[in-house]
């Protein structure tokens, strides 16, 4: 760039040649050289290219899995750790050797061992392992390794001695009401089975017989030093361990028979009544408002002879085994005299036992016959010639004269004694078509049989000397498991996994149905 000082026009030549310019004339020009302009662009600075550099670190699986059956609900497996850089291992669980796989634990690092519990009985399971750590799983699973748990077998787990010669036994909340002679009521804290507690027996004894519990009451059937029938009732009162306590007492002046005394006793949902077979003199309706007075507040005289009585959910019908007048459906409460809404009889019949399931009812009767009655509508008018008559949809000849019935779903179990022996009979019957129950099996006991127990799977049978006896509960009534108890087995009942059988000498035996 040029600047210029004077006005004096130039020529392009003048530009040109300004630096080496000698002017002649008196004019003064001053010549400035040429300005160099440098441009200094904006600076940019570019980094070497960054390389990253991923490590792959490699976690070496188990190997040597293992699985063995210790019992018949738990399996141990054991492996050899060949990594050093895990942080635990996986281990996954499959019910066949191509999946599907479940996680079902996960250990510390190190570990070489692991037991699985709470299995089924008679199961296959598949298992492997992976080792693990932040990078992820090992590339491989150890071998797969699998095993088979056994069958279980019942075994006896506990017993509490001297709370008299044990008759009928409740289950209610973890614990056991025992009714005997001598200590009358005795509860068994069953909470730990194989250590059961006696918690208490009454604080009044008697001889108990029959019991039925309800919340915190119970009410327990038996008789007197001389021989009569008596009822006591009792306050289970769970914060005071040193009960149960007799609230009070209803007396009476039948002497206690084959067919006469309080034979059966049942007990409605709130403990504030309770129906009483009273043999030849039919039911007695007790009022239990006030606990510490027991009234006999109602009877109804049943033609035959009362041998057994059940509650319908409400409380509302008494089911009654009647002898030899078969069924007598009566409506009970504290309100109004009992009144017989239907019935139904069986000729040449006498009627021990009576078991009731939704609207069917089984009874089962000394000459040896399992009756099947639709009782859901217990005045059926559809019924002639009676007009309160149920209907009865089958029938089925037993093998000998029969006291106990027991039913569940679809199936009835009964126990029966031929004529001239001693040892029990067991029959099972399909009553899905209540039109055609069905004998599907039947085993001999090889024992007495006192006490009936049925689920969907097994019956149970308290056998006298021979103990605690179950069966599959299908057409093979195979017997599966023959288990000892102290004493001879008078009675069973099941909660749950485990078995309560009442017995002589003065026990309560507890055995665990599901144990190696």
């Amino acid at each position: 760039m040029y600047v210029q000082i004077n006005k004096a026009k130039k020529t392009y030549s003048d530009y040109s040649n300004a630096a080496s310019a000698t002017t002649k004339s008196n004019t003064t020009t001053t010549t400035i050289a040429p300005i160099t302009t440098t441009s200094i662009k904006p600076t940019t600075t570019t980094s070497a290219p960054t390389t990253t550099t991923t490590t792959t670190v490699t976690i070496i699986p188990p190997s040597n899995l293992t699985a063995s059956a210790t019992s018949c609900s738990q399996i141990n497996l054991s492996w050899l750790d060949k990594s050093n850089n895990e942080t635990g291992f996986k281990i996954e669980r499959a019910n066949s050797s191509s999946g599907p796989w479940s996680l079902i634990y996960t250990t510390a690092a190190n570990a070489t061992a692991y037991s699985n519990t709470s299995l089924n009985q008679s199961t296959t399971y598949y298992y492997r392992v992976y080792a693990y750590n932040a990078s992820g799983n090992s590339v491989n699973p150890s071998n797969t390794a699998y095993a088979a748990t056994p069958a279980c077998s019942p075994e006896l787990i506990g017993f509490t001695p001297g709370i008299g010669t044990a008759m009928d036994v409740t289950m209610v909340n973890g614990k056991a009401y025992v009714s005997s002679a001598v200590y009358g009521l005795s509860v068994v804290n069953v909470s730990t089975p194989s250590v059961p507690t006696l918690q208490g027996s009454s604080d009044v004894p008697f001889t108990g017989e029959k019991i039925a519990v309800s919340g915190n009451r119970a009410v327990v059937t038996g008789q007197t030093p001389e021989g009569m029938a008596h009822l006591w009732m009792l306050n289970l009162n769970p914060t005071n361990p040193a009960g149960p306590f007799v609230t009070g007492e209803l007396a009476s002046t039948i002497a206690v028979g084959v067919d006469s005394g309080f034979l059966d006793v049942a007990l409605n949902s709130t403990a504030t009544m309770a129906v009483v077979a009273v043999g030849t003199q039919g039911i007695w309706v007790v009022d239990l408002t006030n606990p510490s007075l027991p009234r006999h507040i109602f009877t109804y005289d049943t033609p035959g002879t009362a041998c057994g009585v059940a509650l319908n959910s409400t409380g509302t019908l008494a089911y009654v085994a009647d002898g030899t007048q078969g069924l007598r459906i009566i409506s009970v409460g504290l309100s109004a005299a009992p009144a017989l809404v239907g019935y139904k009889t069986f000729t040449a019949q006498i009627i021990r036992d009576v078991a009731v399931n939704g609207g069917i009812a089984c009874l089962v009767n000394q000459q040896g016959k399992l009756n099947v009655v639709d009782v859901s509508n217990p005045n059926d008018p559809n019924d002639p010639p009676a007009s309160i008559t149920p209907q009865i949809l089958g029938f089925s000849g037993l093998l000998g004269y029969c006291f106990n019935v027991a039913v569940s779903g679809t199936r009835a179990a009964v126990l029966s004694t031929p004529a001239g022996s001693t040892d029990a009979l067991l029959e099972i019957f399909d009553i899905s078509v209540p039109t055609n129950p069905v004998r599907i099996g039947s085993a001999s006991i090889g024992a007495s049989g006192d006490g009936l127990y049925l689920d969907n799977t097994y019956v149970y049978v308290a056998a006298g000397s021979a103990g605690l006896k179950i069966y599959d509960n299908d057409a093979s009534l195979s017997l599966i498991y023959t288990v000892p108890v102290p004493g001879d087995a008078y009675d069973v009942a099941v909660n749950g996994i485990y078995a309560y059988i009442t017995g002589y000498p003065a026990t309560i035996s507890i055995v665990d149905l599901f144990t190696q």
